[in-house]
C-alpha cells in the first residue's frame, strides 16, 4: 500500500472514531429524548387498553411500557400495570374481595352501593340501583351475578362492548375506563392510580363530564326534594292528627287507669278486711270443730253408759222374770 493510500486509511479510522463519538451521546441523548417523549404521550393518554392496542407503525403499545416506564409513571405507587384492562381487573378482584369480608349481607350491600351508585349518570338511575340494592328481596348474590348491576359496571371496560353488544372504539373505551375507575377511587392514591392508567386527557374528561353530569342532578334532586317536601308536609300533618287523637285516647285511659287503681285499692282493703274475717271464722270453726269433737266424745261416752244401763236393766229385769217365775211355782206347790 502506498503512503497516501495509508494516510486515507488512517483518516478514515480517525474519522470513524470521531463519528462514533460524537454519534454514541447523540444516540443516547435521543434515546433519552425518545423514552421521555413517550412518557409524556403516556401520561398525557394513558396506558394501552389492552395486549391489542398498537401504535401508528403496527406495534403492539405494551411493548413500550418497560420496567422503567413503569417506575416513571407509578411513582409512588404500588403494583404497577402495563394496560388499562389489568388495573379495571385489579380494581373488580380487590372491590369483589372487599365484599367477601364484610360481616353481613347489609355491610356487603352498603360497599356494593357505595361502589356502583356513583358510576350512574342520573338521579333517576342512581335513585334506581340504590332502591334496587337495598330492597330486601333481593340477595347479594343476585347483584353479583352475571346479569347483576355490579357485572355490568365493568362490561364496557373489561370487554369493550355496551350492554345492547355494541363495540367500542378503543378511545370509548378508555373513557368508559376512565369513567370506571375515577368513580370507584375514594381516596387520594386511588385518584393517582386512576390518573396514572387513564391518562390526563381522559381523567380531565371524565371530570368534566362527572361535572356536567352532578349539575343535571341538580334541578332533579330539587324537585325530589320539593316533591318530598310536600309529601312530609302532609304526612307530618297526618302524624299530628293521630298524636293529638292517641294523646287525647291517652288521658282518657289514664283517668280510666286512675280510677281502676281507686277501685283496686278499695278492692284490696276490703280483701284484706275479708280475709281477716275469713281467718277469725277458720278460727272460729277450728274451735267449733274442737268442741265438736269434746261433745262426740263425751256423746260417745254417754252412749256406752246408757248402754252398759240397758243392758244391766235388761239382766235386772231377767232376773226379775226368774223370781217371779220361782215365786209362781212356790204358789203353786203349797
Amino acid at each position: 500500500m502506498s503512503t497516501p493510500n495509508k494516510v486515507l486509511a488512517i483518516l478514515n479510522v480517525v474519522a470513524a472514531i470521531l463519528c462514533l463519538t460524537i454519534a454514541v451521546p447523540d444516540y443516547a441523548r435521543r434515546q433519552a429524548w425518545t423514552f421521555a417523549v413517550l412518557r409524556e404521550d403516556f401520561i398525557l393518554k394513558g396506558l394501552p387498553v389492552d395486549d391489542n392496542e398498537k401504535d401508528a407503525e403496527g406495534r403492539p403499545l405494551v411493548k413500550l411500557v418497560g420496567k422503567s416506564m413503569q417506575e416513571q409513571l407509578f411513582t409512588g405507587l404500588s403494583q404497577p400495570v402495563i394496560t388499562q384492562k389489568q388495573e379495571v381487573i385489579d380494581r373488580q378482584k380487590a372491590l369483589l374481595a372487599k365484599i367477601g369480608e364484610a360481616a353481613d349481607a347489609a355491610a356487603k350491600k352498603e360497599i356494593i352501593e357505595k361502589a356502583l351508585v356513583p358510576l350512574a349518570q342520573s338521579w333517576g338511575q342512581r335513585d334506581e340501583l340504590r332502591r334496587k340494592i337495598r330492597d330486601p328481596n333481593v340477595s347479594v348474590e343476585t347483584l353479583l351475578a352475571a346479569e347483576g348491576p355490579f357485572e355490568a359496571a365493568f362490561t364496557e371496560a373489561l370487554e369493550g362492548k355496551t350492554a345492547t353488544n355494541q363495540e367500542l372504539a378503543f378511545e370509548e373505551r378508555r373513557q368508559a375506563i376512565a369513567h370506571l375507575l375515577c368513580n370507584l377511587s375514594d381516596n387520594p392514591d386511588d385518584h393517582r392510580r386512576a390518573l396514572a392508567v387513564v391518562g390526563i386527557r381522559a381523567y380531565v374528561h371524565e371530570v368534566d363530564s362527572q361535572a356536567t353530569a352532578l349539575g343535571n342532578m341538580v334541578p332533579e334532586i330539587q324537585h325530589a326534594l320539593e316533591a318530598d317536601l310536600g309529601a312530609f308536609e302532609v304526612e307530618h300533618k297526618d302524624l299530628i292528627r293521630q298524636i293529638v287523637l292517641k294523646a287525647d285516647r291517652v288521658r282518657h285511659l289514664d283517668e280510666i287507669l286512675q280510677t281502676q287503681t281507686l277501685l283496686a285499692q278499695e278492692h284490696t282493703t276490703l280483701l284484706a278486711a275479708r280475709q281477716a274475717d275469713v281467718q277469725g271464722v277458720s278460727a272460729e270453726i277450728d274451735e267449733a270443730k274442737k268442741a265438736t269433737a269434746i261433745a262426740l266424745k263425751g256423746q260417745s261416752e254417754l252412749e256406752d253408759a246408757l248402754f252398759k244401763a240397758h243392758r244391766t236393766i235388761a239382766t235386772a229385769a231377767e232376773k226379775n222374770q226368774q223370781l217371779l217365775r220361782q215365786i209362781d211355782r212356790h204358789e203353786l206347790g203349797r
